[in-house]
Parts: structure tokens; C-alpha cells; sequence
């Protein structure tokens, strides 16, 4: 049983994705094969992309999830690396439950992760040079932060939730 997912975090079926769904022997409900393979893909890409955020609601919600977000935001053929850069503002719009929004703000930290990873190269300036470029034009001088870097506001720890639900 996946505590997280039938406690704190439990999802009600929506009527658009129960032609998805089928009941177990003990009517527990789990997700069948998706309704073609581009949402085969689709919810491939989210996995891999939110990898936390599917450990912490467990399969089964995630695969939920996952289907009800491909339904309002379909993706494009081929599936674009950024697809599923939305997931955390879909989450928060979707469930009312307050363990829903630090569940979105580790998402919107996986998607700064995979932002980061897949950022372009940026040559880190020299420190000397800068102050010579400061001294030569005081006011003409800004600063450009590297690619990969990203800043996530949250309420709660979710840097610690995010290793603490990590494998390995």
C-alpha cells in the first residue's frame, strides 16, 4: 500500500479519465494502458521528469495525475523536452487538499532541475575581470545570471522532502 497516496494524498476519479480505470479483486482502482502511445509517451516524460513526485504519491495517483494533465494539455508530436513544465501550476489547480502545495513546489524543484541540466553552457567570468570591467564603467556594467540557475519559493522544506524521497 502507498501511505502517502491513500492518506494524506488521495485523488477522487474524475468522470474524464474513468474509461481509464478499472477495479481491482479488493476495489482498489488502478490505471490501465493509456488510450494511445503518444499518452504512452506523455506519461512516460512525466515520470521521468517528476520521478519524486511520483515515489511520494505512488504509482498509482501518479499515474492519475499524470492522465488528467495530458487530457488539458495535450502534447505535441514529437514531445518536446519541456513538456510537462506546467505539471506543478495543474497540480494546484486540481485538488483541493493541503498537502497538494508542497507536493507542487518539489514538482516546480524538479522542473528547475531538469531546467538546469538541459541549460546551455555559460563561461563563468573571472573575478579580477570583473572588478576591471567595474572600475572602467561604473554605471555600464550588468551582471547576467549563469543559464541554469533557478529559484523556487516555497513555505515548506522542500529541498529536504525532495532528498528524503529520492532513490539511492
Amino acid at each position: 500500500m502507498e501511505p502517502f497516496a491513500h492518506s494524506a494524498f488521495r485523488l477522487d476519479l474524475d468522470p474524464r479519465v474513468a474509461h481509464s480505470m478499472r477495479l481491482r479483486a479488493d476495489g482498489r482502482a488502478y490505471c490501465d494502458v493509456p488510450a494511445n502511445h503518444n499518452d504512452a509517451n506523455a506519461i512516460h516524460v512525466l515520470a521521468t521528469s517528476f520521478p519524486v513526485i511520483r515515489r511520494m504519491v505512488g504509482e498509482q495517483s501518479f499515474r492519475l495525475m499524470a492522465q488528467l494533465f495530458i487530457m488539458s494539455n495535450p502534447p505535441r508530436f514529437p514531445i518536446a523536452l519541456s513538456y510537462g513544465e506546467s505539471f506543478p501550476a495543474f497540480l494546484r489547480t486540481q485538488w483541493r487538499v493541503a498537502s497538494i502545495e508542497y507536493v507542487a513546489d518539489i514538482a516546480e524543484l524538479e522542473v528547475a532541475r531538469r531546467k538546469a541540466q538541459q541549460a546551455a553552457d555559460a563561461r563563468p567570468i573571472n573575478a579580477s575581470v570583473s572588478r576591471a570591467w567595474q572600475a572602467e564603467h561604473p554605471n555600464g556594467v550588468r551582471v547576467i545570471l549563469h543559464p541554469s540557475l533557478h529559484v523556487v519559493a516555497s513555505r515548506f522544506p522542500i529541498v529536504t522532502i525532495w532528498e528524503n524521497n529520492r532513490r539511492g
